[in-house]
């Protein structure tokens, strides 16, 4: 039966096609002139009729949807295609409200389990939750282990997954040795690194272990390997070593205990030489990666009658290349000082906390160092750490912005 609407629909289309493509008669002519058409002023206006080009137009994309429909349905099997088609619709009219409000009823629901009552409210949720992906964000000792061990029980004693078909991974061979321990009563688990799961993987389907390579056992040579590519990499990228240090002096400044922060943070090329702060571990930095020979924090030769007897010790001194060796001088080399200064010129709030007056003396002595410099008419160039903030928000290269600074008072090209 439909095959023989389909034929009829066809037929008539094909009709009123043809019909539409008669030519239009030509007006006639009267003698008044040639091309004049002649009117009746009784006659009535012909009936105007839609073209059937455009009946046929819409015939036609009506009969390609449908039959990409059909050939669909055929692909897929009418089973198949009716419960896809159901599942489509059933997932346009589940919004997300009503899904967090699904959720949250079962939620309600198990929480009277005897199993997760030991678990808080967020492990809980985290061990019901059985979407495809589920992230968990928690620090150290907040019992990520504790609920990844409630987790696989529950899949397991809920019937959604039986121990063959779960896969733990872990960074670290302790954590998976602690993860056996808890599970040793769910044998068929796979619990390792990713290391030992993807070995274990090329194993049964290769029919043998993978050659590990030689860095793995040797460490000696794994240290050298590893130095020769970071020595590489500075050289190419020079500022890379900046960003150690400044990583670095971050990471001990967390690992001190609160009040008993050293005045000493790092250490620097070339020597190992020991630095009071990450900004002068970047400067350290530069000058070595630069060439040039420096001393750090070297006695400065006041003048007699200068200091009020008092010892002063500028951040670097930077000889002369024909006078590297000779003892510091007012006349041979640059002295650089790096301050501790903020984009705005403020100073960190912790001084002034731990220290009162410390802000205040601390712009007093840096008065006294510019004045000193000012009328000895040394060589004299100051950083700051404002300095270094600008050329991180701006892009630009710390390096490039000190060798600007040093190669007119050096008198040579520092980069």
């Amino acid at each position: 039966m439909q095959r023989l609407l389909r034929i009829l629909r066809h037929s008539i289309a094909v009709l009123l096609l043809r019909r539409g493509r008669g030519q239009p008669r030509r007006p006639e002519t009267s003698s008044a002139g040639a091309g004049a058409p002649v009117t009746d002023p009784t006659a009535k206006p012909p009936h105007r009729r839609a073209p059937a080009r455009s009946y046929y137009v819409a015939w036609r994309t009506v009969e390609r949807a449908r039959r990409a429909h059909d050939q669909e349905r055929l692909r897929l099997g009418w089973f198949e295609w009716r419960r896809r088609r159901a599942l489509r619709r059933h997932s346009e009219r589940l919004t997300e409200p009503a899904r967090a409000e699904a959720n949250e009823r079962y939620l309600r629901a198990r929480d009277a389990d005897p199993a997760l009552r030991e678990l808080n409210p967020e492990q809980r949720r985290a061990v019901l939750t059985d979407d495809d992906r589920c992230l968990v964000v928690a620090g150290a000792g907040t019992g990520k282990t504790h609920m990844l061990v409630a987790k696989i029980r529950d899949l397991i004693r809920q019937g959604r997954a039986v121990p063959h078909e779960i896969a733990v991974v872990t960074f670290t061979n302790k954590a998976a040795g602690e993860l056996r321990e808890r599970l040793a009563d769910l044998p068929g688990i796979a619990i390792g690194t990713i290391h030992h799961l993807a070995r274990t993987i090329t194993r049964q389907l290769e029919g043998a272990s993978a050659p590990l390579c030689a860095l793995a056992d040797d460490e000696a040579l794994r240290l050298r390997t590893f130095t020769a590519w970071l020595r590489e990499t500075i050289a190419a990228e020079p500022e890379l070593l900046g960003d150690i240090a400044l990583r670095s002096a971050a990471l001990n400044a967390v690992r001190i205990p609160p009040g008993e922060a050293p005045s000493i943070l790092l250490r620097v090329p070339p020597d190992d030489i020991a630095v009071r702060s990450a900004g002068e571990a970047r400067i350290a930095t530069v000058l070595w990666l630069c060439g040039m020979q420096y001393r750090y924090e070297a006695q400065f030769p006041l003048p007699e009658g200068e200091g009020d007897g008092r010892l002063y010790h500028p951040d670097f001194f930077i000889p002369d290349d024909d006078a590297a060796h000779a003892a510091p001088s007012l006349s041979n080399g640059v002295w650089l000082e790096h301050y501790a200064f903020g984009p705005d010129g403020s100073l960190s709030p912790d001084w002034e906390q731990s220290s009162p007056g410390a802000h205040a003396r601390y712009r007093e002595s840096h008065r006294w160092k510019e004045a000193l410099h000012a009328r000895l008419h040394t060589r004299y160039v100051a950083t700051s750490f404002g300095d270094i903030v600008r050329c991180n928000d701006s892009g630009t290269s710390f390096a490039a912005y000190l060798a600007a600074h040093l190669s007119p008072v050096l008198g040579r090209t520092v980069l």
